[in-house]
Formats: structure tokens, sequence, C-alpha cells
């Protein structure tokens, strides 16, 4: 099986330029009150979405991705949970 070239860091930088561009395309069209948890919800459609038009071999990448940010959420939940005796908790 072919190995998939690695991305120069030039390509990962416009990358991630064009994927903060469109964040803050979304963030603008949530302007004003809205339900967090329907916002959330309808993220996750869109993800779910997306990620399904990817091949077989990138959704693998994307659900890696997506269990590391959850075990982050998780991390930050217990931290906010449970703080430290004596200590406050900051979240980095």
């Amino acid at each position: 099986m072919p190995q998939a070239t690695q991305p120069t860091v030039q390509q990962r930088e416009q990358f991630r330029q064009m994927a903060e561009t469109m964040a803050q395309t979304i963030i603008r069209a949530l302007d004003g009150p809205q339900h967090t948890f329907v916002v959330l919800e309808a993220l996750c459609m869109v993800h779910r979405v997306t990620t399904l038009q990817l091949p077989a071999d990138a959704v693998g990448q994307v659900a890696m991705a997506m269990a590391s940010y959850a075990g982050e959420l998780l991390q930050q939940s217990a931290a906010l949970s449970n703080p430290p005796a004596g200590g406050s908790c900051a979240v980095h």
C-alpha cells in the first residue's frame, strides 16, 4: 500500500489559516443568543456529514483526533469537578 506524503510546514500553516477563517465565519453566523447544546449538536452533524465524505483511512484519522479531543474535554471536566484540596484548578 503506498504511503501518503506528509504535508509541508507551509501547507500545514495554509490549512490552519483556512480553517481559522472558516471557524470565524461560522462563529459570526452564530452571533446573538443561542442554545449552546443546539449549536454543539448542529456542529456535530456538520462534522459527521463532512467526515463521511472522506476516504476510509482519513475517517480513521479523524476518529483518532476526535478521541484525543474527547480525552482533553474529560480531563478538563474532571479538573473542574474535583479541584485539588487547598488550591485552584486553573485550566490552561
